[in-house]
């Protein structure tokens, strides 16, 4: 395979496994006991190893850490090693049965925990990678990971060894790019060692104790993110369209030290199943990268939307919210501090507004908990009020364990949903995108929700000659099931009920119109369609013609053809849903017609016969009028025929030539000597003007002095025809028609 071959592989293998991204899910399997040889996925192959050194602050951030003695005075736990190790010539390669496998233990023998980004990543059809250690197995990571920026970022996994393994058959495994660009090694501990109590403070509470019952489906709603070697927590949040669009709720201060969103990495369902200890570890889903939609520094929230969409069967949820500030009788937390599983925390008491100077006035809740605390990590985690809907997200707080009842203080959701004004500063936009005016929502399961609008579609005839016709908006190839507006450019010609899939367009005049269907869920929204109805309207279609202006020799030809919209030939088509065009040519001297011709043809007659004809004269010894008229067809049938369309044939008696402009004229023309003209006779000049009628008959005359090379003449009180404009430059006439509008 050469070459240029492997390159183009690699185009087209790109980008299909870029658009099949949108449902990417890269599980990760935690068994704290220790990996069962059933899930080992480099069972039985040689692998190479390769030690890395640690990062230059890592032992200075190790020892600060532990000297702290778990009082975290920031959210990071990990420091990067730049490098540029490339996976696939790194790697131990064995070759079974066509399919290439590669193996590669990376150590970092000081770290308590490592996690790996990829500075360039693309991964082949048919190739999956592995990452895992001794207690934990990533075994799904596909191309369905493939993204634009060709960048990745695993999971942070525990201890200090990792081994990645990719499969892939042997003839696509020159399409696979896995460069790591840097190594995450972790200077404090995450979540805490398998068994242990977490590493959090003592009085947090994993979501499995008593106190998580009936929050199930929040809890699958909340996700940890890491970011730039630290932690903080966020939640999928729903919209008025009920659609599975991936908004993702957070903190602003969690933006502003998170990085690019671009590498973050959102893990859902991180909690333990046991109330006493993280030993109870599930099944975690990781979705990578996020675009910010909008942030406000007033009330400390970052809206942003994760690059991947969760399928419709992974269980999580999308949380509930409301704008309502009404008296709040308690409040529930769910978050992960200092990185660790998932926790929750109550407050049975009302809460209050934050009055104080530090926030902008009703900007922020105070939060002072009866049961748990937050730290570290819990930045950016959702506050729900009693009927389990989010009213803002965490800021900052002093509680811990020693002093419980030390304030938190939550960004209000209702300040968020105004924000600063704009749709960068404000939530309404975009979890309100039908401007619905709602005021709540319910958390809900993915699975009872909408698909969020991919490719929108509509689909239906493009023409309708009489009564109705209804047309379907289809979303990624099948009809979309949420909330739809239908409108019609034109209801004088068509009519379109509102609202509804199927829509139904009802004939009422002849013409063109646009239905445009707008689906609720995304800013990416809106589609359009245009429908002829009727036969067309002669009215909207233009004469058009080319050549010379005059004859020279036997057989010199002119071009004509039908204009809509400045566009002639295939697309009138395109555009008007013409298909044939007939033309009368009304002449009493000698010329040849020949269809499917000249400059207004189109190339390829089947999509419009006759858009355009070439007709070659013979050499006039007098001068003498042809008159064209033409009309069109389309699915409904035909025009009406055009006004007749004059133009004057005479022969070339010198090297002059003028312009007329614009033709056709509403009722000022401009009249120049053209430049060729100019550039051989510098004494050129316009003498004289006149305007004729189709019979010859003088309308408007305008005389001029010596020097004139352009005049300026109006024909305003002219009715709408064909006229011809006769111009002497002292010793001869020349004559061109022109439209009267």
């Amino acid at each position: 395979m050469n070459n240029a071959t492997i390159k183009q592989l690699l185009l087209i293998s790109f980008v299909l496994c870029y658009f099949t991204s949108v449902y990417s899910q890269v599980k990760t399997k935690t068994f704290p006991s220790g990996l069962p040889k059933e899930y080992n996925p480099g069972k039985g192959i040689l692998a190479k190893s390769r030690i890395v050194d640690p990062p230059n602050d890592f032992y200075r951030l190790k020892a600060q850490a532990e000297a702290s003695k778990g009082k975290l005075v920031d959210n990071k736990f990990a420091v990067p090693l730049v490098t540029k190790l490339n996976f696939m010539e790194e790697a131990n390669l064995t070759i079974e049965n066509g399919i290439s496998i590669y193996l590669l233990t990376i150590k970092a023998p000081s770290a308590l925990n490592l996690y790996l980004h990829f500075n360039s990543f693309f991964i082949s059809a048919n190739a999956v990678l592995s990452i895992y250690n001794d207690f934990e197995v990533t075994d799904s990571i596909t191309a369905k990971e493939n993204n634009l920026g060709k960048v990745w970022t695993s999971r942070a996994y525990q201890g200090n060894t990792l081994n990645l393994l990719l499969k892939v058959p042997s003839n696509e495994s020159q399409l696979n790019q896995l460069q790591i660009g840097e190594i995450y090694q972790g200077y404090k501990n995450l979540g805490g060692r398998f068994g242990s109590p977490g590493n959090s403070e003592y009085c947090n509470l994993n979501i499995a104790c008593s106190i998580g019952i009936g929050w199930e489906a929040e809890r699958n709603s909340v996700a940890i993110i890491q970011a730039v070697g630290g932690t903080a927590s966020g939640v999928l949040v729903m919209n008025t369209c009920n659609t599975n669009t991936p908004n993702f709720l957070t903190a602003n201060h969690v933006l502003q030290q998170g990085g690019n969103p671009s590498n973050w990495v959102m893990q859902f369902f991180y909690y333990s199943t046991d109330c006493s200890s993280n030993v109870g570890y599930r099944e975690d889903v990781q979705f990578n990268g996020a675009d910010l939609l909008a942030n406000n520094a007033a009330s400390d929230f970052a809206l942003l939307r994760l690059k991947q969409t969760p399928a419709s069967n992974s269980g999580i949820h999308y949380s509930g919210w409301t704008k309502s500030t009404n008296i709040v009788t308690s409040v529930t937390g769910i978050h992960h501090p200092k990185g660790d599983v998932m926790k929750i925390s109550r407050d049975v008491g009302p809460i209050v507004r934050y009055t104080g100077s530090s926030f902008a006035p009703n900007t922020h809740w105070v939060v002072t908990w009866d049961q748990g605390i937050t730290a570290k990590g819990s930045s950016g985690s959702p506050l729900y009020n009693q009927s389990h809907q989010i009213i803002g997200q965490l800021f900052d707080g002093s509680s811990f364990c020693s002093t419980p009842n030390s304030p938190d203080y939550y960004g209000s959701f209702d300040a968020s949903w105004t924000g600063g004004g704009t749709n960068a500063t404000r939530l309404s936009n975009w979890l309100d995108p039908s401007n619905s005016g709602a005021f709540a929502t319910n958390t809900t399961n993915i699975a009872s929700l909408i698909p969020a609008p991919g490719t929108l579609a509509i689909v239906g005839n493009q023409s309708i000659c009489s009564g109705t016709t209804t047309y379907t908006l289809h979303n990624n190839g099948i009809p979309f099931t949420g909330t739809i507006n239908w409108t019609s450019s034109n209801p004088g010609i068509a009519s379109i009920t509102s609202s509804g899939n199927p829509a139904t367009l009802t004939r009422v005049g002849s013409g063109i119109v646009t239905i445009t269907a707008t689906a609720c869920g995304t800013s990416n929204n809106v589609v359009t369609k245009t429908v002829h109805v009727g036969a067309p309207d002669i009215n909207n279609f233009t004469f058009l013609s080319s050549g010379a202006s005059c004859i020279s020799s036997n057989n010199q030809a002119l071009s004509f053809g039908v204009g809509y919209n400045g566009n002639w030939g295939c697309q009138l088509n395109a555009l008007a849903g013409i298909t044939e065009v007939e033309w009368q040519v009304i002449c009493s001297k000698p010329h040849q017609v020949t269809y499917n011709a000249g400059t207004y043809t189109c190339q390829f007659p089947s999509q419009v016969n006759r858009a355009g004809l070439s007709v070659a004269f013979s050499y006039p010894t007098q001068p003498y009028v042809i008159t064209l008229l033409f009309r069109v067809k389309n699915a409904c049938g035909w025009s009406d025929w055009s006004p007749g369309n004059t133009q004057f044939i005479q022969a070339c008696s010198g090297g002059w030539y003028f312009v007329a402009s614009p033709n056709p004229s509403e009722g000022t023309m401009n009249v120049s000597l053209d430049e060729q003209t100019l550039k051989n006779d510098n004494a050129a000049a316009i003498h004289e003007i006149q305007v004729m009628d189709k019979v010859g008959k003088i309308v408007k005359q305008f005389r001029y002095g010596s020097g004139n090379r352009k005049a300026t003449i109006t024909i305003t009180d002219l009715k709408a025809d064909i006229y011809f404009i006769k111009v002497l430059n002292g010793k001869e006439w020349k004559v061109q028609s022109v439209i009267k509008k």
